[in-house]
């Protein structure tokens, strides 16, 4: 009911943290159509399992959960993932079961629960053509009733970042072609996740709430930092947040 308050976050601009949609050539194969084992998505399996190398490499401090929509796609990911270990020790290794928090592969009906920093999502179902058009609107488990809940509690999952790997463009999802709700939030947290706005969002106005404020602020840019007035969304703003000088993107304290 439009009630949710969203605590302003640090690092909102750093393309480091937060959603991002990744577009792959990917190929839903089908008992007719795709040329690969039946409802699978093999091509976005291996772009998955190429993220997860160089997270390995780049981010190995962090913990990793993948999420398919398909428990065929999770036997795919899975599959991909175990042969591609035994020619990489750097994969190997990473894939090891003796963290605090192990990578895992699951599909979307039984995430619930799990947490980690960075989720990589497979959605699996796409055109049976690299780059072809969408043709069906069934998305699996998010056709079916309740739908909507399985996709509210895979959002939250990361506790950084989370990365949707689709094989086609959210605009192709037709909304008026299923009567159910999780395919019409499926495509508005896709075109989120693409252009990173939310429609109907109250963004800070940027301008002071007070002469107080006003005081404060040009205090901390006497001591030369830039501040932001009225920082979030959603119904919470903070008062000031301050930038990092070395990030701009960064905001390293609020001030109330």
């Amino acid at each position: 009911k439009n009630r949710l308050i969203l605590p302003p976050c640090p690092t909102e601009s750093d393309d480091n943290f937060g959603l991002k949609l990744v577009r792959v050539s990917g190929v839903y194969s089908t008992a007719s159509k795709g040329g690969g084992r039946p409802t699978t998505n093999r091509i976005e399996a291996e772009k998955i399992a190429d993220r997860l190398r160089e997270l390995a490499v780049k981010r190995p401090e962090f913990s990793v959960g993948i999420v398919t929509f398909s428990k065929s796609q999770a036997d795919m990911v899975t599959e991909v993932l175990e042969y591609r270990r035994r020619q990489d020790d750097v994969l190997d290794q990473f894939l090891q079961e003796d963290k605090n928090e192990n990578v895992f592969v699951k599909n979307i009906e039984n995430v619930q629960g799990d947490e980690r920093d960075i989720i990589l999502i497979s959605v699996g179902y796409g055109p049976h053509e690299a780059n072809g058009r969408l043709v069906s609107m069934s998305f699996g488990p998010i056709n079916s009733e309740g739908g909507e809940r399985r996709l509210n509690v895979l959002f939250s999952r990361s506790r950084i970042a989370c990365e949707v790997f689709t094989s086609f463009d959210p605009g192709d999802i037709d909304v008026s072609r299923t009567s159910k709700e999780g395919p019409v939030v499926l495509k508005k947290f896709l075109e989120y996740a693409k252009t990173g706005v939310l429609p109907q969002t109250f963004m800070s106005e940027g301008e002071a709430d007070s002469e107080f404020e006003v005081d404060v602020a040009d205090v901390i840019r006497s001591f030369g930092y830039e501040v932001d007035h009225r920082v979030g969304t959603a119904g919470f703003k903070i008062d000031l947040g301050v930038k990092d000088p070395k990030n701009p993107e960064h905001h390293i304290l609020a001030v109330e």
